[in-house]
């Protein structure tokens, strides 16, 4: 069996055929497809100047310091002579050039640009240990090489170095061989290592949303939540209502985590929250996805799924968690993965739900209270189910999660390109193949553009803070005893649904999930469309596993 492949060698098969398996040649060409996507074709150096000779020489103000490095010098040795033969040559080798570099797109089926062994290495020093080439360590390097090894010898893929052009000096830069080359060049998207792509918005917009989000503060006491902050600071003690109303995540040298709290079980309004003990010892933590304003946007939502629908002596208790970083107000200051868990583990403490805290500072009033091995209950809505993730995978909370409710979740497959592409790179390779510039999918990746992919603190957060390789949930690392239900919405722009629904399917613990597949919804439309909270409060009340 045999493939014909492109002259450049974009994708090697040769030793495929004497090892005559299928299943090497489909990882081989689904590796390539998956490879493509994380990176995007420019225009390479000799096509832009290519199109600066043709002007010039069409102005007769055209020297040999002009022309592209693919033109042999021999052409266009005396372009100031009347030899017009010569100068036909020259301005047909332009142009085949020039168009070369016009016509060809990355998703072009006859033509596509060549990816080279110097291109995965980029690429792959930033998926494996978000660093330039140049800055890996010698162990580092020597994990890339492994790397390529097994890729060559259990796979047979071997992709080609750049054929540098024998004008180059052999010491010549990996960057400076790769330009050389074809009129396209593919770049590695390394997403928290490029600048940060942020649309300017004036500060009428954030006084707005600041406005917005105090409206909710309004709502949420009104139904009985109360404000709380969180400080990594061992002697930094709680902060009663007043002063957590006046905590922003904005400054500040310590790391803070802001949340609303509701008690649950009776509320006996002669008793402050801090001496109210819950009787119903099961506790709903919720995080939000990115939104103008956090939580404000959820509001209708969970009062109508988690607290109107629910009479105050069946009422779970509920912490809403806020994330200022990713709800456009002004802040560049974000707490790490480990530190988001240590407040999350703290909270719940303070109000009664303990275990083991990590945190031996400021204990001494919450070990007053009666502490509870209590079970859980973890939601999140988009980005939120990163948080998600982030305490699965801690220990002291992870044996007492019973129940885990994701809504358009975004973690699970994210080492697929799909979520960062289609939110931090707009679409990334799709948008090349979108039949109409209205279409509904093409107005929602606008929306979700202007609204918050293009925010600044968000961008700055996503880019420099967020800790995706991190942040991914792998379906075989759910508790064994939790009982899972994840809500997926058929026309999401951001995560593929039906790809995430198949690995549900697929993976060893599909019998403990239940998947909903909302049919011609988009994302998010579970917080914004009254039809879909029915299915959304059944989750949460639903009974979780039992021992």
């Amino acid at each position: 069996m045999t493939i014909n492949t492109h002259k450049d060698g974009y994708i090697d098969i040769d030793t495929i055929t004497s090892k005559g398996k299928d299943i090497h040649i489909n990882f081989k060409i689904e590796l390539d497809v998956f490879l493509r996507k994380w990176f995007d074709s420019k225009s390479n150096d000799d096509g832009d100047a290519a199109r600066k000779v043709l002007t010039a020489i069409d102005k007769g103000t055209c020297n040999t310091s002009m022309m592209p490095n693919s033109i042999s010098t021999t052409s266009h040795s005396d372009l100031s002579s009347d030899d017009s033969e010569q100068k036909e040559n020259l301005i047909n080798a332009t142009m085949n050039i020039t168009m070369n570099s016009m016509n060809t797109t990355e998703d072009s089926e006859t033509n596509k640009p060549p990816l080279y062994e110097e291109d995965l290495i980029i690429f792959f020093a930033w998926a494996f240990f978000e660093k330039h080439p140049d800055d890996i360590v010698p162990w580092e390097k020597e994990e890339m090489d492994k790397m390529f090894d097994i890729l060559r010898k259990d796979y047979g893929v071997q992709y080609p170095k750049v054929p540098a052009p024998a004008s180059l000096s052999a010491n010549a830069s990996m960057n400076t061989k790769r330009t050389s080359v074809a009129s396209w060049r593919m770049n590695a998207r390394s997403m928290t290592l490029e600048d940060v792509e942020a649309w300017h918005r004036p500060l009428l917009v954030y006084i707005c949303i600041w406005i917005l989000k105090h409206v909710g503060y309004v709502v949420l006491l009104y139904f009985g939540f109360r404000r709380h902050v969180i400080k990594l600071d061992a002697n930094e003690k709680e902060s009663d209502s007043a002063n957590a109303m006046l905590e922003t995540n904005a400054t500040g040298s310590n790391s803070k985590l802001c949340y609303w709290y509701l008690p649950g079980g009776d509320i006996n309004s002669n008793m402050s929250q801090s001496q109210q003990q819950p009787q119903h010892r099961n506790p709903i933590l919720f995080f939000h996805g990115i939104a103008p304003g956090g939580l404000v946007f959820y509001l209708p939502m969970l009062i109508n799924c988690l607290v109107a629908s629910t009479s105050k002596i069946q009422q779970q208790p509920l912490f809403l968690f806020e994330n200022p970083s990713i709800s456009i107000s002004m802040t560049f200051d974000a707490p790490s993965e480990e530190e988001a868990v240590q407040m999350v583990e703290r909270a719940l403490h303070r109000h009664g739900f303990g275990g083991t805290s990590s945190d031996s500072g400021g204990q001494g009033q919450e070990q007053k209270q009666g502490q509870n091995q209590s079970d859980i209950t973890i939601s999140g809505h988009s980005f939120g189910s990163f948080q998600v993730t982030w305490l699965i995978k801690s220990e002291n909370i992870r044996k007492r999660i019973r129940k885990i409710v994701l809504l358009d979740p975004v973690s699970i497959l994210l080492s697929e390109p799909d979520v960062i592409m289609n939110f931090v790179y707009d679409g990334g390779n799709a948008k090349y193949k979108r039949n109409s510039d209205f279409s509904v999918e093409n107005v929602q990746r606008m929306v979700t553009k202007l609204v918050a992919g293009s925010e600044l603190c968000i961008q700055h957060y996503l880019r420099r803070h967020f800790e995706w390789y991190n942040s991914e949930l792998w379906l075989e690392d759910i508790p064994d005893q939790a009982i899972v239900h994840i809500m997926l919405a058929e026309k999401d722009v951001i995560v593929n649904a039906p790809k995430v629904m198949s690995e549900i399917h697929r993976h060893s613990k599909a019998t403990s999930i239940n998947s909903i597949y909302w049919e011609e919804c988009g994302h998010g439309d579970c917080i914004t469309n009254k039809e879909l909270w029915a299915t959304v409060a059944a989750a949460f009340k639903s009974r979780p596993k039992r021992d």
